[in-house]
C-alpha cells in the first residue's frame, strides 16, 4: 500500500517536471528571465530583515546612535524596495509572453499527434477523452501552473531568506516552524488527488452536459426538439448530470475544509513555541530586543510564506494532473501507431503503364473489430479488385461496408489478415503514399463553414489557388450554381458561423464530392448518399460519378441498389462478410440476397 502510495505521489511530480522542460524549450531565455524576476524580490528579504534588527538594536542600545549607522540601514531598506518594485514590474510581463509561446508550444504538439494518430483511435472513446482532457483550456491551465510555480518559488526565497536570519536569531526557530507546515504539505497532495479523480470520473458526465447544453439551444436540432417535445426530457438529463457532479466536488470541498483546519491548528501551535521560545531567551539575556522585534515581524511573514508554499504546491499538484492529460495523451497518441506495413502493404510489378489505370486492391481474409465493441465488423473478408474497375458494395445498414472501405484505403489497419494495394504505375510502399492516391466522399463527410475555395481546396492544397482546376472540380461536381450565388466567389464562406449562405444536405454533398474530384486520385469512393438524395437523384448523382471516373478504379457504397446496375461488379455484404460477388445481371439470375434486395427496391427507379 505505502508503495502506491509513493508512486502516486511520484506520478503527481512527473508531468510538472515534464511542463517545466515543455517551459524551457518553448523559450529558453524568458524562462530563465522569469525565475529570476521571481527569486530575487525573495531574497530582498534578507536586506529587510537585517535592516530591521540593526535599526532596532542601534536605536535600543544607544540613546544617540552614530550618524553612520541608520543612513546605512535605511539606504540597504530603500534598495530593497527599489529592486523589488523593478522585478515586480517586469515579472507580469515575461510570464504572459512565456504562457503564450508554452501555449503554442503544446497545443502544436496535440494537434500534431492528433492529425497523426491513426483513425481508428477516434472510434475509441478513451482517446477522444483524453485528447479533449489535453486540450481542454489548456491556456487557462499553464497560466495557473505557472502562477502555481512561481508563487511557491517566490515565497520559498521570502522563506529561505527570513530563515536565514531568524537561524542567526535562535537555531530553534526554523526546525520548530518547519514541524508545524509538514501536515498541511502531506494534506495538500491527498487533496489535488482528490479534486482529479472526481474530474476525471466526471470526463464523460461533463461531455454529455456540454451536448445537452448544445441540443437545447442549436438552430439545427430546434425543430426536432419541438416536434418530438425533447425540450423537459433533455433539460431533466442536463440538470441530472450537473447535479450528479456538484455531488462529488461537495464532498471534496467538505473533507477539504477538515484538511485545512487540522493543519492551521498544527501552524498555530508551532509559532505558539517559537514565540515562547524567543521570549525566554531575552529574558534569560540571550537574545536582544531586536531580535525579538525581528521574531514577532517576520516569523508570522515566514509562516504565512510557508503555508502559502504549501496552497500553492497543492494548486501545482492539482494542476499538474490536468496538465498531465497532456502527456498521457502524447502517449496515447503513440501508443498505437499501428504497423499498417505489415498488414497493408505493396505487391511487385513488373511492368508499369504510363497510362492511368486506377489503383488494384487485394485483401485476404481480413477481420476487423472497434475498439468499443467485441464482435468483429468485417469477418475474414478476401476479395480482389482490379484497376479501373468500378465496384458497388451493397447491402443493408450495419453490414460493414464502409468498415471495409476504410480498410481498404489503408484508413483503419486489420486485426489480421493482409492488404495489398498497387497502382497502375507506381509501386506503393506505405499506406500513406496510398490514401495520396485516394479521395473519398464519406456519408459522414466534413461540413467546413470556410470559404468555397477551402472547402474545394482542401481536396489538393497544392491546387487551392489554381482558380481553373477549382472550377473544373466545381463542374463535376455540379456546384457552379454555389460559386454563382456567393458575392465573394471562390473566397465566399459557406455556413452560417462566418457567412450568411446555408447550404442543403445535398449542395454541402456535392462540396464534398467537388474536393474528391479536385484531388489526383487514382482510386475514388462515393459512400451512400442516401441521406441527402432522394433514389433516383442517387442514381443521377452515381450515373455521373461512373462518367468522371473514367481510368479511375471506383468505390461505390451503398444500401439502394441504383448504383449497382452501373458497376462492373457488385459485392453484396451480410453481417460482415461478403456472401454475393458478380455482375448486376448474373446476380439477379443467381436469385439470392441481392436479387431479393434489388426486387425489393425495384420501384424507386420507375
Amino acid at each position: 500500500m505505502s508503495q502506491e502510495k509513493s508512486s502516486q505521489r511520484t506520478n503527481l511530480w512527473r508531468p510538472i517536471i515534464a511542463m517545466v522542460f515543455e517551459l524551457w524549450r518553448a523559450h529558453p531565455i524568458a524562462f530563465i528571465a522569469l525565475i529570476a524576476t521571481t527569486v530575487i524580490p525573495g531574497f530582498s528579504y534578507i536586506a529587510y530583515t537585517l535592516a530591521t534588527r540593526g535599526l532596532i538594536n542601534a536605536l535600543v542600545e544607544s540613546p544617540t546612535p552614530g550618524a553612520w549607522d541608520i543612513p546605512t540601514y535605511m539606504l540597504l531598506y530603500i534598495a530593497a524596495i527599489l529592486v523589488e518594485m523593478t522585478m515586480n514590474m517586469l515579472r507580469p510581463i515575461i510570464m504572459v509572453y512565456l504562457r503564450d509561446h508554452a501555449t503554442h508550444h503544446i497545443q502544436s504538439r496535440i494537434y500534431e499527434q492528433a492529425t497523426e494518430a491513426p483513425l481508428i483511435r477516434f472510434e475509441d472513446s478513451a482517446f477522444y477523452d483524453c485528447l479533449r482532457r489535453a486540450n481542454n483550456n489548456l491556456g487557462d491551465r499553464l497560466t495557473e501552473l505557472l502562477n502555481g510555480l512561481l508563487h511557491p518559488l517566490w515565497q520559498f526565497s521570502i522563506a529561505a531568506s527570513i530563515a536565514g536570519t531568524l537561524f542567526v536569531v535562535h537555531p530553534w526557530i526554523i526546525p520548530i516552524m518547519a514541524f508545524g507546515i509538514i501536515p498541511s504539505l502531506l494534506l495538500q497532495s491527498k487533496r489535488a488527488r482528490m479534486v482529479y479523480d472526481v474530474q476525471r470520473k466526471h470526463t464523460l458526465t461533463d461531455r454529455l452536459r456540454h451536448y445537452y447544453q448544445e441540443l437545447l439551444t442549436d438552430r439545427q436540432a430546434a425543430a426536432e426538439v419541438r416536434l418530438f417535445d425533447l425540450s423537459r426530457f433533455l433539460h431533466n438529463r442536463w440538470m441530472h448530470s450537473w447535479r450528479t457532479r456538484e455531488k462529488d466536488v461537495l464532498n471534496v470541498y467538505k473533507r477539504d475544509s477538515g484538511y485545512h483546519a487540522f493543519g492551521g491548528f498544527w501552524e498555530w501551535l508551532s509559532y505558539a513555541g517559537v514565540l515562547s521560545l524567543i521570549i525566554y531567551s531575552v529574558v534569560m539575556g540571550q537574545a536582544t530586543i531586536g531580535d525579538l522585534a525581528v521574531v514577532i515581524s517576520y516569523a508570522t511573514r515566514f509562516q504565512n510564506f510557508l503555508q502559502g508554499t504549501v496552497q500553492s504546491v497543492g494548486n501545482i499538484l492539482e494542476h499538474s494532473e490536468f496538465l498531465g492529460d497532456a502527456f498521457e495523451f502524447f502517449a496515447l497518441a503513440k501508443e498505437q501507431e499501428k504497423e499498417p506495413t505489415e498488414k497493408i502493404r505493396p505487391s511487385h510489378i513488373e511492368q508499369a503503364s504510363n497510362k492511368r489505370q486506377g489503383l488494384a486492391i487485394t485483401a485476404r481474409d481480413i477481420t476487423f473489430t472497434y475498439p468499443s465493441r467485441t464482435d468483429p465488423v468485417v469477418k475474414n473478408v478476401t476479395l480482389q479488385i482490379q484497376a479501373g474497375e468500378k465496384i458497388a458494395i451493397v447491402g443493408e445498414n450495419g453490414a460493414g461496408k464502409t468498415t471495409l472501405v476504410k480498410l481498404l484505403i489503408g484508413l483503419y489497419a486489420p486485426d489480421s489478415g493482409e492488404i495489398y494495394m498497387v497502382d497502375g504505375d507506381i509501386e506503393k510502399r506505405s499506406p500513406e503514399e496510398v490514401q495520396s492516391r485516394v479521395a473519398a466522399v464519406f456519408q459522414d463527410y466534413a461540413k467546413f463553414d470556410l470559404k468555397l475555395r477551402e472547402n474545394i481546396g482542401f481536396g489538393q492544397l497544392d491546387a487551392m489557388s489554381d482558380d481553373t482546376r477549382l472550377y473544373a472540380a466545381a463542374h463535376r461536381a455540379d456546384i457552379l450554381d454555389i460559386h454563382s450565388d456567393l458575392s465573394d466567389g471562390w473566397d465566399g464562406y459557406l455556413g452560417r458561423k462566418f457567412g450568411d449562405r446555408d447550404l442543403s444536405g445535398g449542395q454541402w454533398q456535392k462540396v464534398a464530392l467537388g474536393r474528391a474530384y479536385l484531388k489526383d486520385a487514382d482510386l475514388v469512393v462515393l459512400d451512400e448518399p442516401t441521406s441527402a438524395l432522394d433514389p433516383k437523384a442517387e442514381l443521377a448523382l452515381f450515373e455521373r460519378f461512373v462518367d468522371l471516373t473514367e481510368n479511375r478504379t471506383a468505390l461505390m457504397i451503398s444500401h439502394r441498389l441504383g448504383a449497382a446496375r452501373l458497376a462492373d461488379r457488385v459485392i453484396v455484404m451480410k453481417d460482415g462478410q461478403i456472401i454475393e460477388s458478380d455482375s448486376h445481371r448474373e446476380l439477379l439470375k443467381l436469385n439470392g440476397e441481392y436479387a431479393r434486395l434489388f426486387s425489393a427496391q425495384a420501384q424507386w427507379y420507375q
